[in-house]
């Protein structure tokens, strides 16, 4: 879903409204991605090494965020911004390949049929607290987080276009010195990921 959206956008984006429209069907596509990939990890990795495998897939998501910064950032200066989506478009059809070689015997590998379970959005966090503050402190997390990647590139661009940038080189430039966000980001997860293992969770974090 996040690779046939990722394309149609460059084809059917003709305004403010649409392009809204379509970005918003990436962002629930993609939410789709994430925290299901966070859970495969847990459930593959023991408590002793879960640490390190999820510092490494955050890790890998940045450097994701880091390689569509500095392509987009440099197609859409020379081409537009049309070619420049149609080639990160190709990303997610890359990793969905990826995905169905590297994953294809994992079915198998499974011992006994899960149990059927009903659909519900009830996640039965009722009088748990520590759950719910958690959930609260990780919703405000990515609103200030997502927030602030999506504000840096534009403001950046916005900053060179007053000084007499033209906008393609401007949009350009500012994707690309914002993707040394990320880079820090591929350091401080892989690191985090491996001492949360040695230390713990908690004291990582402090740190």
């Amino acid at each position: 879903m996040t690779a046939a959206v990722s394309l149609l956008i460059p084809v059917l984006a003709h305004g403010h409204l649409s392009a809204l429209l379509l970005f918003g069907a990436v962002a629930v596509a993609v939410s789709g991605i994430y925290t299901p990939a966070i859970m495969l990890l847990a459930e593959r990795f023991e408590p002793a090494r879960r640490g390190r495998a999820m510092g490494w897939f955050l890790a890998a998501s940045s450097m994701g965020y880091v390689l569509a910064l500095v392509v987009g950032g440099a197609v859409v200066a020379r081409a537009g911004w049309r070619p420049a989506l149609f080639v990160l478009a190709l990303g997610p059809l890359l990793c969905f390949a990826l995905s169905l070689a590297l994953f294809s015997g994992e079915r198998s590998r499974r011992t006994g049929a899960p149990a059927p379970r009903r659909v519900s959005f009830d996640a039965d966090l009722a009088g748990n607290r520590p759950a719910q503050l958690m959930i609260w402190g990780y919703v405000f997390h990515s609103w200030e987080l997502l927030g602030m990647w999506a504000w840096t590139p534009a403001f950046i661009a916005a900053a060179l276009a007053v000084q007499g940038t033209t906008i393609e080189r401007a949009a350009g430039l500012g994707a690309s010195l914002s993707a040394i966000f990320h880079v820090m980001g591929i350091v401080a997860s892989a690191t985090g990921g491996a001492l949360s293992d040695r230390w713990g969770a908690p004291r990582s974090s402090r740190g």
